[in-house]
């Protein structure tokens, strides 16, 4: 992996986490949004991506005795998220991700699609883009494209 694809991926996480600002995806032309979109390409080849999407799953656990990791704070949002309190379950995985070092793709991937859920489209968009760098950066295809395909879905609702 290069450096500057290194650094555009660092300066997009950072971006989410640190006081949890959203990274802006507005200028098309941003290397950014570039990236994303030669993530989401599959090789150029826009049939091979899948038609349909699985959305993000949230799975009650028992709360976990401390709340000092990454996994315990997503346990507590995709708790709250499955009891319709999505503001806290928003809360929970902003930390989850800031202890993860903005690492974790699924911690963005769910948080964006509760950002979708309550019909906030820009934040669910940055947050779902950042899931499919990550994935892409981790060679997982198949998370990739079924979060590309949810960014293409969110894009289309807000029309």
């Amino acid at each position: 992996m290069n450096f500057s694809k290194i650094s555009t991926i660092s300066a997009l996480l950072l971006g989410g986490v640190v006081g949890f600002a959203y990274p802006a995806f507005s200028n098309p032309s941003s290397n950014v949004e570039i990236a994303f979109e030669n993530a989401c390409m599959a090789n150029g080849n826009v049939e091979a991506m899948p038609q349909e999407f699985r959305p993000p799953t949230f799975e009650a656990k028992p709360l976990p005795n401390a709340l000092d990791t990454a996994n315990a704070w997503q346990t507590v949002g995709e708790n709250a998220a499955i009891s319709g309190d999505y503001h806290n379950a928003i809360q929970a995985f902003n930390k989850a991700i800031e202890l993860s070092s903005g690492e974790n793709p699924e911690l963005f991937e769910q948080r964006g699609w509760l950002h979708y859920i309550q019909d906030d489209y820009q934040k669910a968009l940055a947050d779902l883009k950042a899931a499919a760098l990550l994935y892409n950066e981790m060679d997982n295809t198949a998370d990739r494209w079924d979060t590309c395909h949810m960014v293409s879905y969110v894009e289309r609702q807000r029309i």
